[in-house]
């Protein structure tokens, strides 16, 4: 057995095999490789033009909200802001706005903020404050105690501007309770005197809506996340809305919201993810990508499981055509090997197939050398057997002669003895 695996044919085998296996794992490493970075570059290009497509709907979402905060800030009612709009910073506890019934002014005003809310839907609050802490908003509800405008920080922020719309951090709204981002900007009089600071602000489901737009694959979902890192709408988790990046405690998440806005990987629940953040252009919102990096490979997993399912075909074929190919070079090997032990056990007889002597290979340049070398030997050993009989001829012609003599003088010595 073990000289059969030495065998030239298993040695020709062995080497087909291992080179057929490096060509093989290297294609095939080569191929997966590609496969996984076009995989990767594929999604980062489909999520990108995706995220851009919200980022125009969400620039395009706040643009009209600026020029219907503009509008407003001019429409002259508000411009008319005086004495008679309600205040409620003396109030010792909380209680029920009524714009709609107290007439004059206010009652006007909020009617124009209804009409804008009902025209407008996804709209939350439409509000002004005043500098002497009067406040209107549409729609009418319960206002805390000792409500004061100008102390509250969306109406820093609106002075802020200067008269330019700002957006504020999230917060958490101390009418509904719900975490809000405030649209906001200082108005002025007809004369240019400082009137307060007025706003609309929407739903975050508006914002959201738009995220669920987004289609990434089957496993891939999106979240958008305020420069803070509040959490504005988790596409795979709801739970996670208006919750903290640092809260959700998931390792290398908060890259999201780094300057360089690389791609990047993150592990949720045990499951890696390919993450590809995209700044909202005129926001500090991050829009960011998920999928999954099984997802992303699954190609080239495909690939792997088609390469070895070939490999092992490959090997089966290659096993065979070199089994019968190799024979046509082997077989003449053994056969001339095979030769040359029976003409070193002496045997001269027996002669090499003629079809390996008529060929023009090396096998035929092997198998004429080896017949030739037999036909000399054989002459050799001829003429050595001649040559020994010739040499016993003499040396029996030799004793012969030496008998002779020897009986010759055996005889004379008789004959001197009488």
């Amino acid at each position: 057995m073990f000289k059969r695996l030495k065998s030239i044919q298993t040695q020709f085998l062995t080497v087909s095999i291992v080179i057929i296996l490096i060509t093989l794992i290297s294609v095939g490493g080569i191929v997966s490789t590609q496969i996984n970075k076009q995989a990767t570059n594929d999604y980062l290009s489909n999520s990108n033009e995706q995220m851009n497509i919200v980022d125009r709907s969400i620039n395009n979402f706040y643009n009209q909200i600026d020029k219907d905060i503009n509008m407003m800030a001019t429409d002259s009612l508000v411009m008319k802001l005086d004495k008679s709009i309600t205040s409620y910073a003396n109030n010792n506890e909380k209680v029920k706005m009524t714009p709609s019934k107290n007439g004059g002014l206010e009652q006007q005003t909020f009617e124009v903020f209804k009409h804008y809310a009902d025209n407008h839907p996804g709209t939350m609050y439409v509000y002004y404050g005043t500098e002497t802490g009067a406040y209107l908003q549409w729609p009418e509800t319960e206002v805390p105690a000792n409500y004061d405008s100008p102390t509250k920080s969306w109406y820093k922020t609106g002075l802020s501007g200067n008269g330019s719309i700002v957006r504020t951090d999230p917060y958490v709204d101390s009418i509904s309770h719900a975490m809000i981002t405030s649209n906001v900007r200082s108005f002025k009089d007809a004369n240019g005197k400082l009137l307060g600071v007025i706003g609309i602000d929407v739903q975050q489901s508006v914002i959201s809506d738009m995220l669920s737009k987004m289609k990434i694959g089957k496993t891939g979902f999106s979240i958008i996340v305020h420069k803070t890192g509040v959490i504005l709408a988790d596409g795979n988790d709801p739970k996670n809305n208006f919750k903290k990046i640092d809260e959700l405690k998931i390792d290398g998440l908060k890259n999201i919201l780094s300057e360089d806005s690389k791609p990047f990987d993150v592990k949720i629940n045990g499951t890696k993810y390919v993450v590809n953040p995209h700044k909202v252009s005129g926001t500090d919102w991050v829009l960011a990508s998920f999928m999954t990096d099984k997802e992303l490979t699954l190609g080239a997993s495909k690939i792997r499981t088609q390469i070895i399912f070939i490999s092992i075909i490959m090997l089966f074929i290659t096993i065979i055509l070199i089994t019968f190919s190799t024979k046509f070079i082997t077989t003449p090997i053994k056969k001339s090997s095979e030769y040359l032990e029976v003409i070193a056990g002496g045997d001269f007889s027996q002669e090499i197939d003629p079809k390996y002597l008529v060929r023009k290979d090396e096998i035929g340049t092997i198998a004429n050398g080896i017949n030739n070398m037999k036909n000399s030997l054989k002459h050799l050993v001829g003429s050595i057997v001649n040559e020994s009989l010739a040499i016993e001829n003499e040396v029996t012609n030799s004793i012969k002669n030496v008998n002779i003599l020897n009986t010759n003088l055996t005889d004379i010595s008789a004959t001197t003895e009488e």
